[in-house]
């Protein structure tokens, strides 16, 4: 189980024994100043994710808590990551971002392979479908989007019939 808490003055990542509650490994060699919005695990279980206040991307090996790349946004002030999907395959990481933009990456290299904006302006959940095709993103307006990803076209709006932002989404599985 990956958890982000605040601990002795900084937010850090600790990895514990899903059965045991056991730490196996933490974050203290590379404390960070803001807070963890979103933590996920990779399909294979062997990557971990993070993305920050401060704009900022992680991507850990789950064994080790080894950072593998970390990506800062390029507009930091303005903009930051607030979500995080791997794809169903571990090739790709979708992020949604505060201004709307959903970009997608390769893996194992960090680097952007794609991006598309999004109606929402700000990205506060996604979803990938099972089959890896459709992503659905909730945010700051009552609604719900479903895009293809890989052509960014949007495919469906959803009414939800909510009042206020969109927080959470899931495919059924």
């Amino acid at each position: 189980i990956i958890v982000g808490s605040y601990e002795n003055g900084a937010h850090q990542l600790r990895m514990l024994g899903r059965t045991t509650g056991k730490e196996l490994w933490h974050s203290d060699a590379f404390k960070f100043g803001e807070s963890i919005f979103h933590i996920v695990y990779s399909p294979d279980g062997m990557r971990v994710a993070s993305v920050h206040a401060d704009g900022s991307l992680r991507i850990f090996d789950a064994v080790s808590g080894e950072i593998l790349h970390g990506l800062s946004h390029p507009k930091a002030k303005d903009d930051r990551y607030v979500y995080i999907v791997f794809s169903a395959d571990n090739q790709t990481i979708i992020t949604g971002e505060s201004s709307g933009t959903i970009r997608i990456w390769d893996r194992e290299k960090g680097k952007e392979l794609r991006s598309f904006s999004s109606a929402l302006g700000c990205n506060e959940a996604m979803d990938l479908s099972p089959k890896g095709d459709l992503l659905a993103v909730g945010g700051l307006h009552e609604s719900i989007f479903i895009y293809e990803i890989k052509s960014g076209k949007l495919v469906a709006p959803l009414e939800s019939g909510h009042s206020a932002a969109v927080e959470s989404v899931a495919f059924s599985r």
